[in-house]
């Protein structure tokens, strides 16, 4: 009776260890598949996916080999990060950050020095070899790549890409004036053939206008890993002249949300696999000219959800909180765990 009861026991435990077993060994598989028998430049969609989500577990961190002081570091990141921010660390591959800042934020962060004179027309991306150079890059940005290098013990960590705002908004605009023009003659000849007794061509419902899709195209070009995007880059784009005169009229919340969700519509492509932190500012409400609504944050928040790239991160008052007070309290912690 013990014999049986002790082969019983036995069983019992070598089935508990399969079951904790065969979900680490399922991922190591698919992964080692991956890696063995194609480049990942040759990978499918589906491919590429099924790669990135065992990366994106917990087992593979954890029973991975990876070293401790790296798990550790990048535990409380969010999975594509931490994912990637190791993958890169282990490649020996700088991580890259590419920013795009409001004017508000530009202004009030230092990113104006690298903009050059107001009235020249500026280069769209602004990219250095030597990211310590003085007036390329804002001093939080200097900081930040300082700090990750200290607590990733690695030497220039992060490559950084800063887009320039007043030309981001300057895109968009042109792209709405130009759509404005051709409809307004497309209009003006279904008028004029139908005055001289024509019958005009079907006119199809008007598609959406892909004002994003050359800022949209320009991230993507710089391969980012990381995208920190600040909200009012769109906001600032729905509050001028250009947009208003487009849409009729005053621009709500709704109306916000439509364009952030067009936004990351134009940006992501079923390919694309890097992350954005849309940057909200307590500066937000003042800006707008409206009082705080949950109203906006949330639905911002289930915008980002729909996304598993895309992050909502509110962080602090750009024209209040100091720059390295800002940068090591709001952006660190979202590359670095120990922060």
């Amino acid at each position: 009776m013990n014999k049986q009861d002790s082969s019983q026991k036995r069983q019992k435990k070598r089935a508990k260890l399969l079951r904790t077993l065969l979900p680490i060994l399922f991922f190591f598989a698919v992964f080692l598949f991956m890696v063995a028998f194609k480049h990942e430049d040759e990978l499918s969609n589906a491919e590429r996916r099924a790669m990135e989500l065992v990366t994106f577990e917990e087992e593979w961190a954890v029973h991975g080999h990876l070293p401790e002081e790296l798990v550790e570091a990048t535990a409380g990141l969010v999975p594509p990060v931490k994912s990637r921010m190791i993958h890169r660390i282990m490649e020996e591959i700088p991580l890259h950050i590419v920013h795009l800042p409001s004017n508000d934020m530009a202004e009030h962060t230092g990113v104006e020095s690298i903009t050059g004179a107001p009235n020249d027309r500026p280069q769209f991306l602004t990219t250095v070899d030597e990211r310590y150079s003085i007036g390329w890059f804002p001093t939080w940005m200097i900081e930040l790549a300082h700090e990750l290098d200290t607590a990733y013990n690695r030497k220039d960590l992060a490559e950084l890409t800063v887009l320039h705002p007043t030309e981001a908004l300057r895109i968009m605009n042109e792209t709405l004036e130009g759509e404005e023009d051709r409809r307004t003659a497309q209009e003006e000849e279904r008028r004029a053939m139908i005055e001289s007794g024509k019958r005009p061509s079907f006119i199809e419902e008007e598609e959406t206008i892909p004002v994003y899709q050359d800022v949209a195209a320009a991230i993507r070009t710089q391969h980012p890993d990381v995208l920190l995007l600040d909200f009012e880059a769109i906001v600032e784009h729905t509050q001028t002249e250009e947009f208003r005169i487009f849409e009729g009229g005053s621009v709500g919340v709704e109306d916000i949300i439509d364009q952030t969700y067009e936004f990351l519509e134009t940006l992501y492509r079923p390919q694309d696999r890097f992350t954005t932190y849309l940057l909200f500012s307590e500066d937000m409400y003042d800006h707008l000219g409206f009082g705080p609504t949950d109203q906006l944050t949330d639905q911002l928040q289930l915008l980002a959800e729909q996304n598993e790239f895309v992050y909502f991160i509110p962080v602090s008052s750009y024209e209040e909180s100091e720059q390295p007070y800002w940068e090591k309290e709001d952006i660190l912690p979202l590359f670095y765990s120990g922060a």
